[in-house]
């Protein structure tokens, strides 16, 4: 028997163990079919949301640059792959931006928006190799500042459209923007008193990422 995959979240390490996994993979073609420009997930807790999300991004990114995986390998035998040649040819070709606020659940906002802050530091430190494009030459010195966590508040409530942005410019694609847990942040500051710093910060943060984005 397969193992089963007890605190798992990770698709490609599941995949990769061999841990014993329903195959979701549909999910894919449901989301391609409706041509969306915005998606939000909502189900109960242990769900899977998580692992869905990280299924998208393994298998839309294009990480040629960053880890040389071939992504198709992981989605081999799964239902996706039997799906049609409009959406295999999706496999690997977008730049894509994972933020987490998982951690997020603090009690003051100064300690939150570190949280997120170091959050969107990792992101950028992930895309870092972006940086030698000269198109993006102009922009390198905010990029570093937000990645090495020296940015102010504003420079990071517009820091997903900016990476995207950046992003796009680098891969000639569309970036394709996911974000789990989006909900903890705004939970917590409303159980700790500091609900209205919080929702102005993640207004400004998901409103220029989702909203007339291109």
């Amino acid at each position: 028997m397969k193992p089963l995959p007890i605190g798992v979240s990770f698709f490609d390490k599941m995949i990769e163990k061999d841990y014993y996994y329903v195959d979701k993979t549909l999910l894919i073609k449901e989301i391609l079919d409706k041509d969306a420009e915005v998606n939000l997930f909502t189900r109960p807790r242990r769900f899977g949301k998580t692992l869905n999300m990280r299924m998208l991004q393994c298998f839309f990114e294009d990480t040629r640059e960053t880890t040389g995986k071939d992504a198709a390998s992981l989605f081999t035998g799964l239902k996706i792959m039997s799906a049609g040649e409009q959406y295999t040819a999706h496999i690997g070709i977008y730049p894509v931006v994972f933020l987490t606020f998982k951690d997020a659940r603090m009690q003051s906002f100064e300690s939150a928006f570190t949280v997120l802050k170091n959050g969107i530091a990792d992101e950028f430190g992930r895309h870092k190799y972006i940086l030698k494009n000269e198109k993006l030459i102009e922009k390198k010195e905010q990029y570093e500042r937000i990645m090495r966590g020296n940015g102010d508040m504003e420079e990071y409530g517009n820091a997903l459209k900016f990476l995207s942005e950046c992003l796009s410019v680098h891969h000639e694609k569309k970036a394709i923007v996911l974000i789990d847990e989006y909900d903890v942040p705004l939970e917590a500051s409303w159980s700790n008193g500091y609900y209205n710093d919080m929702v102005n910060f993640i207004r400004s943060l998901l409103g220029t990422a989702l909203t007339d984005n291109p």
